[in-house]
């Protein structure tokens, strides 16, 4: 990708299960430690959902592109992803 801005979208349609939370909480937290500008959104309406076609949650995308999808990637994995994606 070898630029530093981006849009993340998280899929999930409760910002207060501890799935959603926690990746919430690492991405953020990712964000930071790598420097990058990013427009992270938290999708959570319905319509919304379907549109991306998601059907298994939580499912995160990059760009367009879906990262993963039904699991909760180790903190360690997500930022290797994102670092791999935005720093090259």
């Amino acid at each position: 990708m070898n630029n530093r801005y981006a849009e993340i979208k998280l899929l999930c349609p409760s910002t207060k299960c501890k799935k959603c939370r926690r990746i919430i909480d690492d991405i953020e937290r990712i964000i930071e430690e790598l420097g990058i500008v990013v427009n992270f959104d938290v999708v959570t309406e319905l319509g919304d959902l379907l549109k991306l076609r998601a059907w298994i949650f939580p499912t995160l995308f990059v760009n367009g592109v879906k990262i993963y999808e039904g699991y909760v990637p180790k903190h360690k994995y997500l930022k290797k992803k994102l670092s791999d994606l935005f720093i090259k």
